[in-house]
C-alpha cells in the first residue's frame, strides 16, 4: 500500500470515528463502526446507531452533516429523511445508518456484515 493510500485510509477511519462521536454526543444508542475494507465494494465503513425517536434521528444526521461540512467532506446521498424508522447518509467511503430500535432489530445490519471487524472509538468523558 502506498503512503498516499495509507494516509487516505487513516483520514477515512478518523472521519468514521468523528461521526461515531457525534452520534455519542447526541445520545444515540449502541453505536458501532464496522470495518468493511476489503469486503464491500461501495464503502469502507458503516457507522450504525439506534435513535430513540424520529426527531433525534433527524437531529443527529443534521449534526453529522454540519461536522463533515466543516471537514470539507462531501455528502453523496441521503435516504429516509422523512422516515421515523431509519435514515442514512452516504459519504461514499462511510455510510451512516441511524435506526429506530424496532427497525434495527428487524434489519439486523450487523448480522449481514458479521465478518466485518468492529472499530473501537474514544469518547471524551466529562464529570457531570
Amino acid at each position: 500500500m502506498s503512503k498516499e493510500a495509507s494516509a487516505t485510509e487513516s483520514i477515512c477511519l478518523e472521519r468514521a470515528k468523528t461521526i461515531a462521536r457525534v452520534c455519542y454526543d447526541k445520545r444515540v444508542d449502541d453505536i458501532r463502526i464496522l470495518d468493511l475494507r476489503g469486503s464491500c465494494p461501495y464503502a469502507d465503513f458503516f457507522v450504525v446507531g439506534t435513535g430513540r425517536n424520529a426527531p433525534q434521528i433527524r437531529g443527529v444526521l443534521k449534526d453529522i452533516q454540519k461536522e463533515m461540512a466543516l471537514q470539507k467532506y462531501n455528502l453523496i446521498n441521503e435516504a429516509g429523511r422523512g422516515s421515523d424508522e431509519w435514515a442514512l447518509i452516504d459519504y461514499g467511503d462511510i455510510i451512516t445508518h441511524i435506526f429506530s430500535k424496532e427497525a434495527r432489530e428487524y434489519y439486523q445490519l450487523e448480522e449481514l456484515w458479521a465478518d466485518a471487524p468492529e472499530i473501537e472509538f474514544e469518547v471524551e468523558k466529562t464529570d457531570a
